[in-house]
C-alpha cells in the first residue's frame, strides 16, 4: 500500500535579500508538495525564483538572503523535520542522500 504522506512540503515560504540598494522580495508565500513517486520540475523565466526555491529546500541560502517565514518539512523515515530549524551539521547528512539538486549547468 502506497503512502499519501508528503516527502517534502513547503508552506508559505518567504525569502528576502537585504542589499545596499534595498530589499529584494525573492519568494513570497511559495507552497508546494511532493509525494512519494512524484517528480517536480520548476520551470519559469530567468529571475523568477526557481534556484532560490531549490536552494531554500536544501537549506543553502547564502547571505544576504534570509528565510523570513514559512516552513520546509521533510518526511525522513516517518519523522517530519522542518529544515529551516536545523543546524548545518544535520543538513550535510541529508544532502545528496535524501535530497539533491540537479543544476542547470552541471559543468559550471
Amino acid at each position: 500500500m502506497e503512502t499519501t504522506e508528503n516527502l517534502v512540503e513547503v508552506k508559505d515560504l518567504v525569502l528576502r535579500f537585504y542589499t545596499y540598494e534595498g530589499i529584494v522580495e525573492a519568494l513570497d508565500r511559495v507552497n508546494l508538495k511532493i509525494r512519494p513517486g512524484e517528480i517536480l520540475g520548476l520551470v519559469g523565466e530567468t529571475g523568477c525564483g526557481k534556484s532560490v526555491t531549490s536552494l531554500s529546500i536544501l537549506g543553502i541560502v547564502m547571505p544576504p538572503g534570509k528565510i523570513e517565514g514559512g516552513s520546509i518539512t521533510f518526511n525522513l523515515d516517518g519523522k517530519e523535520i522542518n529544515i529551516i530549524n536545523q543546524k548545518e551539521d544535520f543538513l550535510r547528512t541529508i544532502r545528496g542522500k535524501d535530497v539533491s539538486m540537479v543544476f542547470q549547468e552541471p559543468k559550471a
